[in-house]
């Protein structure tokens, strides 16, 4: 059965590639035609800057601002520096994690767009992370972070769909800012995937139902959301919540760290996996927080897997470009003994007693042009047998 189902996935996999072909023959052809290449900021708009788990309804939302038969180019490169000390932390794939300083070509993503019809488009990402630190587990990870075709009109109907690789409408996984990554996001954040979405959006409220093949255990999942965001007054505000079927622990996390997690952390199955999140904005304040739970317990833990994060940022305006100040505080709960992405060394070793507390505070702005901003992250976390470590990273992320 599990053969069967995965052969059709794949099946519907190279249909998209072929439907992602031909869409862009024809976009090549218009733009032979047309000499239309541009950019996504030409419009102020970075695909890179979209949400993961909205990505095909802000897609969806902003396409009428470019020319229809344009093809637009978008993406990322990021750079780091970093510092990290304290206590020595058993850690894979080394033995240890400790101190240590390094300068990283952290990632590089490119973004394709096609729209050669106002019912359709397509998308292709392809990304590089941890660039330049050798082949193996714990570098160069080339992925395809999206390939897929969207069909939809919201001018006209609220009903639309997508097939092909694409992140999980599913949680929020808000952090401090450029380098952050919560708890709740390290062990719950499902990897884009092979499927097949149907979503509705009317009103401000977005629902999705989703089908789709995981990339390392290869198993069939279900996943339902929804998002409904709104204005009182001077306050705007979202509310979710999210549900995904039969949910490992080695699948989860940033998309560097699978490689490493389906080689050394047990399958562990958590089950039925539910998020609930929210957030509120007052003028230049916004909090934001987020709760996931499991249906099983892991790793021998004596009670189910839960983590939450909390979240606030301020938005002032310091010398005519808006400055992000932003504090986050994550936690996990029985979670012992299941590994989890350390911040230091380009975010490539896992400590593998696992994660139990993090803050992370942050600054960041754009530098001269919008689509180039620095950031500082402070962060400090804690492991489930009092181990701490501090890292300290300047952040330069540069948008194409």
């Amino acid at each position: 059965m599990l053969k069967s189902s995965r052969k059709k996935i794949d099946s519907l996999i190279l249909i998209c590639a072929g439907l992602l072909f031909c869409v862009n023959s024809k976009a090549a052809q218009v733009i032979k035609n047309q000499s239309t290449v541009i950019l996504d900021q030409s419009q102020e708009i970075f695909f890179e800057q979209f949400l993961p788990s909205t990505f095909t309804l802000q897609l969806l939302q902003v396409k009428n601002k470019f020319n229809r038969h344009a093809l637009v180019l978008g993406g990322v490169g990021e750079v780091d520096l970093q510092y990290w000390h304290g206590d020595e932390i058993p850690s894979t794939p080394i033995l240890n994690y400790q101190t240590g300083n390094g300068l990283y070509l952290s990632q590089v993503t490119i973004d394709f767009m096609g729209t050669p019809t106002n019912w359709g488009m397509a998308f292709l990402s392809l990304s590089d992370s941890q660039v330049g630190q050798g082949n193996g587990t714990n570098g160069n990870y080339y992925y395809i972070k999206h390939a897929f075709i969207l069909l939809g009109n919201l001018d006209v109907f609220p009903l639309y769909a997508a097939i092909g690789i694409n992140t999980i409408p599913f949680g929020i996984f808000t952090g401090s800012g450029v380098w952050d990554v919560p708890l709740t996001y390290v062990y719950f954040n499902p990897q884009q995937a092979p499927q097949i979405a149907l979503s509705y959006f009317k009103n401000n409220l977005n629902l999705n139902v989703v089908y789709y093949r995981d990339e390392v255990n290869y198993e069939r999942h279900f996943n339902a959301s929804f998002y409904y965001n709104n204005t009182l007054g001077n306050f705007k505000y979202t509310a979710g919540a999210g549900f995904i079927s039969n949910l490992k622990t080695n699948s989860t996390g940033s998309n560097s760290t699978p490689n490493v997690r389906k080689k050394i952390i047990l399958p562990d199955e958590m089950g039925d996996v539910w998020d609930f999140n929210a957030s509120v904005n007052y003028k230049l304040l916004a909090l934001a927080g987020e709760y996931l739970f499991a249906a099983n317990k892991v790793s021998n833990n004596n009670n189910k897997p839960q983590t939450y994060s909390l979240g606030l940022s301020f938005t002032p305006t310091i010398y005519d470009e808006v400055t992000t100040f932003g504090i986050c505080k994550s936690v996990s709960l029985h979670f012992r003994n299941v590994s989890a992405m350390l911040s230091g060394q380009d975010a490539t070793q896992l400590s593998s007693g696992g994660l139990k507390d993090k803050w992370a505070a942050s600054i960041s702005r754009p530098l001269y042009l919008n689509n180039f901003v620095l950031g500082i992250d402070i962060e400090r976390a804690v492991t489930y047998q009092s181990q701490h470590t501090m890292t300290y990273t300047l952040d330069m992320t540069a948008y194409l």
